[in-house]
């Protein structure tokens, strides 16, 4: 059964260890694993990913200026 017949609506796909150390240390595109993600749960399922050990995820979807840190 894949995510789409669960009726999961949620996914927490990764964080800097998904992206940020592939992309540095072995060279692969971070962003081609986003797409297959995306293709593999559908265009309705809400993602969300760690950013700097500080969940930006919020209820409603945020742009990313809602989700910038006060200095």
């Amino acid at each position: 059964m894949g995510p789409n017949e669960a009726k999961i609506q949620h996914f927490e796909f990764g964080g800097g260890a998904r992206y940020q150390a592939p992309y540095f240390y072995v060279g692969e595109d971070p962003f081609e694993c986003m797409d297959k993600i995306r293709k593999a749960v559908g265009p309705d399922a809400d993602l969300q990913i760690l950013a700097r050990s500080v969940s930006g995820v919020t209820p409603p979807t945020q742009k990313l200026k809602a989700l910038t840190l006060p200095e």
